[in-house]
């Protein structure tokens, strides 16, 4: 998916320079073939399809810009709660794999982290989850290097992956 964005972007990039240039012959090029590249992952790209090619315009580029970065703002968001939702399940799973702590301690550890991970993926900005996630760190701070390793990874990993 990560490759997919990549990719993405290039293209809107080439969208975004063939509007500077303002060349109607590149922009139709342009068009054909990113409905051609699209037209199965974006709906509305059909609704752009001109049956002659000089039928389209300017503002056909500036359309299909937009839903190129309206589908990369979607992928990324896939990618962001794909990626959390990983960290967390492996941060569950070392909790729990870990035999040198005990059942309530787990239960302890599990109930922090589903709480760090509701507040991941709540649509409160970025400064809103960290007051939340705050009151963890003096927890955090008190904790053997397993655990605390542990939650300051998934805090950081929250922080960063800004949904």
């Amino acid at each position: 998916m990560k490759e997919n964005i990549k990719v993405l972007d290039l293209d809107i990039k080439k969208c975004e320079e063939s509007l500077k240039l303002n060349n109607l012959l590149e922009m139709v090029i342009i068009i054909e073939e990113m409905i051609d590249k699209y037209k199965n992952q974006i709906n509305f790209l059909t609704s752009l399809e001109k049956n002659n090619v000089w039928s389209y315009k300017k503002k056909d580029l500036e359309d299909l810009n937009e839903y190129l970065n309206e589908h990369k703002n979607k992928l990324t968001n896939e990618y962001k709660i794909s990626a959390l939702k990983e960290v967390f399940d492996d941060a569950m799973s070392e909790i729990e794999s870990n035999t040198s702590l005990s059942i309530d301690k787990k239960l302890e550890v599990t109930d922090i982290i589903n709480s760090i991970k509701d507040i991941s993926f709540n649509s409160k900005s970025v400064e809103e989850k960290w007051e939340e996630i705050r009151s963890y760190i003096n927890y955090i701070s008190k904790e053997e290097f397993i655990i605390a390793n542990n939650l300051l990874n998934l805090v950081s990993f929250v922080l960063k992956t800004d949904l």
